[in-house]
């Protein structure tokens, strides 16, 4: 038994990529014209999402989704620390859109 175009790379490492960083960089404009929070750590990881599709092709298909994990994983930590740190969370019943 064979498996065809196995030497290949993966089509899907790319729409993989691809999509998580239109996601992303969607994500931190829309948190920009909303005023909620800092969106650089969405526009920092949005590029490192294009960046794996490099890493699928050249190491494995496999180890492009767990690198990817991991950086969101990274890039909600360090929202989490940094970013909203000027912006506490609201009280309930307070209105935060007057900012």
């Amino acid at each position: 038994m064979t498996i065809g175009h196995a030497a290949q790379p993966h089509p899907a490492r790319r729409a993989l990529a691809l999509g998580v960083a239109l996601f992303l960089a969607g994500d931190a404009a829309f948190r920009e014209v909303m005023g909620i929070g800092r969106a650089w750590a969405r526009y920092a990881a949005a590029v490192f999402a294009v960046a794996t599709a490099a890493l699928g092709a050249a190491v494995a298909v496999e180890a492009q989704p767990a690198v990817l994990t991991a950086g969101l994983v990274g890039m909600l930590l360090a929202e989490g620390r940094l970013g909203d740190a000027a912006h506490p969370p609201a009280a309930v019943g307070e209105d935060r859109a007057c900012d």
